[in-house]
């Protein structure tokens, strides 16, 4: 992430990597060539799903980086339907995977 590695400490930490506590091992070390910091986060028993630490991860650098969570745009109408199902399914779980 494009943040000085002086700014940050694993206490500091905003959004849900914070929330998942004790369950995962938080590690910041400098980015190569002073690109900023490298977030290292693992899980220290199988308790923790793997999509939910990228969750977590993927909003934590969101909110270091830009002070906010940039979410997609929902689904057009409030009203759940069979025929929007799949588009809520891929916006609830679009986070949990893919590159960082």
């Amino acid at each position: 992430m494009f943040r000085p590695f002086e700014e940050l400490t694993t206490t500091q930490l905003p959004g849900s990597l914070t929330e998942l506590g004790d369950a995962v091992e938080v590690t910041l070390r400098p980015a190569p060539g002073s690109r900023g910091t490298e977030v290292v986060v693992s899980a220290r028993d199988d308790t923790v799903p793997a999509g939910r630490i990228r969750r977590a991860l993927r909003e934590t650098r969101s909110l270091l980086e830009t002070g906010d969570v940039l979410l997609p745009a929902g689904p057009p109408t409030t009203t759940p339907t069979p025929l929007n199902r799949p588009l809520r399914a891929a916006t609830r779980h679009g986070r949990e995977g893919g590159l960082l």
